[in-house]
């Protein structure tokens, strides 16, 4: 229902004195919003509207389109919201001209909000001296915090749902304050929706920039490694929403020696100064063009001569580019998925166990218990121990003791090894004693690594499971049984049963 509007100057706008019945009054955004909505809403909707500009709300209509100032400045036929109507074919006819007037009266008023019964014109206006968002904070927050508070926000609008339901006609604060948690969103203070940090939105804060705020939160910097963590709990205290801005820098990220200087507005002994040829101090409104030697080198000196992508998950091979993630300026040098064990690098999560080549079937194999990374790799006791991280990508071969048993010397070149005791050398009758790095289903057969039977003077015996011998070892297929497989490829010949 529209209200009705009107003055002297009104009249002269719509052009309709001698024929419509116009009030006594100048018009608001309750006036203009339903021909708005009308108009206005089907093309432009929410953050996808046509030209980067919406109706769906009042702070949306008195916003920015793309690449323009305010919708409704200036305040005369300038305003984009008025020049757009005879602009092009798109915008003819939408309005009727009593409508058009309605709306360049409204613009030439300066587009103010609802004149309501309980809030000042201009209380939903950021633009305005008297906008809600100014005043809670000039009095500390107190009204939107303290639902005890006399002029409670809560005492009318359904703010969160554990505040009880609205009074009738009141707006829910969530309807201008989207983002999660609504008024309490740190969007809504600085940054704007969608986006926690600074600026805001330049539309009605055309002074401020945000610095490196857009640089650090796409690197994934967290607000709490410069701010410490601020809870909206300590609005109006010293820590929160005074004014001031708190850094804090979070040494175990930052560094133990990084520091803040406002008097500068730079940084020192922070992220960007670890041994690399970029600027070291930058100031919070410098706009660096960081690449991979900018804070360290790449590779930093003394540095393993490999790729890059060896160790490092988010990185690429010559070291040029990373992809998004969380290992990278993090306060650490994370090696592989940074989960801090053998599978970081070789395996994952806690299983060390590689997935390539043969290594599954040492991991879990058919005729014996799995076997020990140690039988062929010298396993480390720190990641930089001698053999492990060095100026090779292969892993070095180094043979354990059942490798090694019946004196045995196994050798592994070529993606072969040859001599090993655990397939066979040193017993007879063997098919498949110079295994493959990749491996393969014969090499895990009875019979590949000795004869089946092996020859004299073993027993010629038509069962394995013979309870004299291998009772309880051996099962039909031929195979072992779980019991068998414990003692199979250990180094030593354990009869079950024997006198």
């Amino acid at each position: 229902m529209r209200r009705p509007v009107g003055t002297a100057l009104w009249c002269v706008l719509a052009g309709a004195c001698a024929t419509r019945e116009l009030p006594a009054r100048e018009p608001d955004y309750g006036d203009v919003s339903p021909v708005i909505e009308r108009a206005c809403l089907p093309c432009h909707d929410g953050s996808t509207g046509e030209a980067g500009w919406s109706a769906g709300s009042y702070v949306d209509v008195i916003g920015c389109p793309a690449d323009s100032g305010p919708a409704v400045e200036p305040g005369d036929e300038r305003a984009p919201l008025l020049a757009v109507l005879g602009a092009n074919e798109a915008h003819a006819g939408l309005l009727a001209s009593e409508e058009e007037a309605l709306l360049r009266a409204w613009v030439l008023r300066g587009a103010p909000d609802d004149t309501g019964a309980v809030h000042p014109v201009g209380w939903t206006d950021p633009r305005s001296a008297v906008f809600h968002g100014a005043e809670l904070r000039r009095e500390g927050w107190t009204r939107m915090l303290d639902d005890r508070t006399i002029g409670a926000c809560s005492s009318c609008h359904e703010a969160r749902p554990d505040r009880g339901p609205a009074a009738p006609g009141a707006t829910p604060c969530a309807s201008c304050h989207r983002d999660e948690g609504a008024e309490r969103a740190c969007s809504t203070c600085h940054g704007q929706p969608g986006r926690p940090f600074p600026p805001r939105d330049p539309c009605f804060h055309p002074a401020e920039t945000g610095g490196a705020h857009s640089s650090h939160f796409e690197a994934g910097v967290s607000c709490a490694v410069c701010h410490g963590e601020r809870r909206v709990e300590e609005l109006g205290s010293s820590s929160h929403g005074d004014g001031e801005v708190q850094v804090a820098l979070d040494a175990s990220v930052a560094g133990p020696g990084a520091r803040w200087d406002p008097g500068t507005r730079t940084c020192a002994l922070t992220c960007h100064d670890r041994g690399g040829a970029g600027e070291v101090a930058p100031s919070w409104e410098q706009d660096l063009e960081l690449d991979c030697a900018s804070c360290h080198l790449s590779p930093p000196e003394l540095h393993y001569a490999g790729g890059c992508d060896d160790c490092h998950a988010e990185s690429n091979a010559d070291g040029t580019a990373l992809v998004p993630g969380p290992l990278h300026a993090n306060g650490r040098v994370d090696l592989g998925d940074g989960s801090g064990g053998c599978g970081a690098c070789h395996g994952r999560g806690d299983d060390p166990w590689p997935r390539s080549g043969a290594h599954p079937a040492h991991r879990a194999p058919d005729l014996s218990a799995p076997v020990a990374c140690a039988e062929c790799h010298a396993v480390p006791t720190a990641v930089d121990d001698a053999g492990h991280l060095d100026q090779t990508r292969a892993a070095e071969v180094v043979f354990g003791p059942v490798a090694s048993a019946r004196g045995t010397e196994p050798a592994a070149a070529g993606g072969r090894c040859a001599d090993v005791a655990c397939h066979g050398a040193g017993l007879a009758g063997g098919t498949a004693v110079t295994p493959t790095r990749e491996g393969g289903a014969a090499l895990g057969e009875c019979g590949a690594c000795h004869g089946l039977p092996p020859p004299a003077p073993h027993p010629v015996s038509g069962t394995c499971g013979a309870t004299l011998c291998h009772g309880g070892l051996a099962a039909p297929g031929p195979g072992l049984t779980a019991a068998g497989r414990a003692v199979h490829v250990n180094g030593d010949v354990d009869p079950w049963g024997a006198p």
